[in-house]
């Protein structure tokens, strides 16, 4: 059987600490996995705007949010500036590509990209919304092959 694994990384501590566990446990495993990096400013405590929606309380209850993201996270993009994934990360990315894994672009800014996919009549391209391939090739030195849109409702 084969598998595919895509792991989408959209927090600054998801990059700085969940990427080389992650790609060290990866090579012992002999296993291939694409990360999908969010490459600009770490909003992840924007989400609370999604509160009220039905559901959502109840969702980072069952994933345990805060013991996953860390309270720090969680306050980024409002009573913290949201640090930029993909200059502070951008050496973490190119070792992630350089051991091996594909490594490309999930989006820009995560937070405000989900916000606004409710919204959306059609699918969200690329190129405006996620930074595009000009960042990509700053921050890995090479095009990258692959785009992943996060999807509405997740």
């Amino acid at each position: 059987m084969k598998l595919a694994l895509k792991i989408d990384v959209n927090t600054w501590r998801g990059t700085l600490q969940g990427v080389p566990r992650l790609v060290e446990i990866l090579r012992r495993q002999h296993a291939d996995a694409s990360f999908l990096f969010s490459l600009g400013p770490d909003h992840s405590g924007r989400a609370i705007r999604r509160a009220f929606r039905p559901g959502f309380m109840k969702k980072q209850r069952r994933t345990s949010a805060l013991s996953h993201y860390g309270i720090r996270t969680l306050m980024y993009g409002t009573l913290l500036p949201g640090p930029d994934i993909g200059r502070r990360g951008a050496d973490i990315m190119r070792a992630t590509r350089d051991a091996g894994f594909e490594a490309a672009i999930h989006c820009w800014d995560h937070a405000k990209w989900q916000e606004g996919l409710p919204l959306r009549r059609t699918p969200p391209g690329p190129k405006p919304r996620c930074g595009g391939n000009m960042i990509a090739t700053s921050k890995f030195s090479a095009p990258r092959p692959a785009v992943a849109a996060p999807r509405a409702g997740k």
